[in-house]
């Protein structure tokens, strides 16, 4: 299994715990989507011990995926969280480089990779891994020979239920999910639903002012009135990730109009066609006194296991309206700040594993006011999948013991120059200054190359002796770097042969 490693140690007191098992009974009453049947209990753990896992990361699920190739080339991160004798499926071709890279540089274990066919959508990784009928014999085989315990996927959502209760049943042994249950997973993932349950629990201060529209009248209307408060609006997606599906707009270029050209100008601004209205928006004030902008990582175990394990509180690096995440770094708060935001996240996560939830969790807040010290700890939306703190700060574990032993940061680097090379390019180009397990030394950790000679997005970690080392590397070596790589290729081979990336 992969290393947990708790940073900070949160328990619920006697009250706590009565108040969110109440919680707990009453949500499972009023919210049918909670109610789990024989089929799905049969696939939830109800203990994690070793065992051989299946991993995909499909992120077709995630809000305007269509509009975002890049979500096809993160598959490959699911080799970051593989082992001796996992299995990866993806629907982009596997990169032999960057398998030989996970497996011997990094030392991760020997992995078996298969890549599934897509006719249809070759976003939908989970799916192929059944349609695909090679990829499915060679899973069934391995669940009969005792090979496969778990299926652990990005996103425990419903299409991922679907394929685990398909092997179990082609199969006839047994296959645990590793993941919240289908219901349960996709209303955490609802900013809407998710608002409610932080106001029902901790009351309003712990949420930014925010509000729901069900069509572009009512968002026109809210909007209207958010424009004679504020600099900005931000309309976000209730689904959406990483920024995906936010819309910042200047207050001032909506101030004082009527509510019919309001509605005109979100027409021309907003992805309406995509965003399949009508369905369900929300709108906010764009908030200037943001001090900080928390992501707490949690792992949930089944509930006889253990309280869920607070692993650390990071920094989500932004890249500027309308906050596209772009990479994520430790944070230092002040203790009783941190305390405020560990206490009412345990709080969330016990419930949630009261709910039956199982796997990784993180919560992004902002922290707003003039001063840390006296910072407001707001809730923004819970991330019940991995994600991109959560993959690094888990890569870390697995290569330090610890991910505090060193300082990194995590980047996410788009360069149109990188769809111009090849990843044996990229990698012989690093080869110096890529990070050695074995020494310490290096700088680089790669956690991709499917973006590399396609999208032009590589996501690395930059990993220093102290936080200088780590600031220097990240704003000015590696960019210099990738800049050198993408130069040599172009100018020594302009017969377009490639570098090829060797390990002895």
């Amino acid at each position: 299994m992969l290393p947990i490693v708790p940073h900070i140690e949160m328990t619920l007191d006697a009250a706590g715990g009565r108040m969110v098992r109440r919680v707990a009974q009453r949500l499972r009453r009023t919210h049918p989507a909670l109610r789990i049947d024989a089929s799905i209990a049969d696939l939830q753990p109800s203990h994690l011990d070793e065992g051989r896992a299946l991993l995909i990361d499909d992120l077709s699920g995630a809000a305007l995926a269509n509009l975002h190739p890049e979500h096809v080339i993160l598959e490959q991160r699911a080799a970051l969280r593989a082992g001796d004798g996992d299995l990866v499926v993806t629907c982009t071709p596997a990169s032999s480089i960057f398998e030989v890279y996970c497996r011997d540089h990094l030392q991760l274990g020997r992995v078996e990779w298969l890549h599934a066919t897509s006719a249809r959508n070759p976003m939908r990784a989970v799916i192929s891994a059944w349609t695909d009928r090679p990829v499915r014999r060679r899973i069934v085989r391995l669940l009969r020979q005792g090979k496969l315990h778990y299926f652990h996927p990005y996103v425990a959502d419903s299409q991922a239920w679907t394929l685990a209760h398909l092997f179990r049943s082609a199969s006839r042994r047994p296959l645990k999910v590793i993941g919240p249950p289908p219901g349960l997973c996709r209303l955490v993932n609802d900013k809407v639903w998710f608002a409610k349950l932080v106001q029902e629990l901790f009351g309003r201060p712990y949420l930014p002012r925010t509000h729901v529209a069900y069509n572009l009248a009512g968002l026109a209307k809210i909007i209207g009135h958010l424009a004679e408060l504020s600099r900005a609006v931000v309309v976000k997606l209730p689904d959406g990730s990483g920024g995906a599906g936010n819309v910042l707009i200047p207050a001032p270029e909506l101030r004082g109009r009527p509510i019919g050209a309001i509605r005109s100008e979100l027409r021309r601004r907003l992805p309406i066609g995509a965003w399949a209205v009508p369905r369900r928006m929300l709108v906010s004030c764009w908030q200037s006194d943001v001090l900080r902008t928390p992501s707490v990582q949690i792992w949930i175990p089944p509930v006889d296991q253990g309280a869920p394990v607070i692993e650390g509180i990071f920094e989500q690096l932004i890249d500027g309206p309308p906050t596209k995440f772009c990479g994520s770094r430790a944070l230092r708060i002040p203790a009783p700040v941190e305390a405020d935001v560990a206490v009412h996240s345990q709080t969330l996560a016990t419930l949630f594993q009261h709910l039956g939830y199982v796997g990784r969790c993180s919560f992004d807040l902002i922290l707003t006011g003039r001063d840390i010290d006296r910072c407001r700890v707001e809730f923004i939306e819970c991330n019940g999948r991995w994600g991109g703190t959560s993959v690094p700060m888990t890569l870390m574990n697995r290569l330090l013991g610890d991910w505090q032993k060193r300082p990194y940061v995590s980047q996410v680097y788009r360069m149109p120059e990188l769809t111009r090379i090849s990843g044996a390019d990229l990698m012989a180009g690093l080869e110096g200054s890529l990070y050695d397990p074995q020494t310490g030394g290096g700088r680089i950790i790669v956690m991709d190359l499917a973006g590399v000679g396609t999208t032009g997005r590589l996501d690395v970690i930059a990993v220093g002796d102290s936080w200088r080392d780590v600031r220097r590397a990240s704003r000015r070596e590696i960019p210099r770097i990738l800049t050198d790589i993408v130069g040599a290729a172009k100018s020594e081979r302009p017969d377009g042969h490639r570098y090829r990336l060797v390990h002895g």
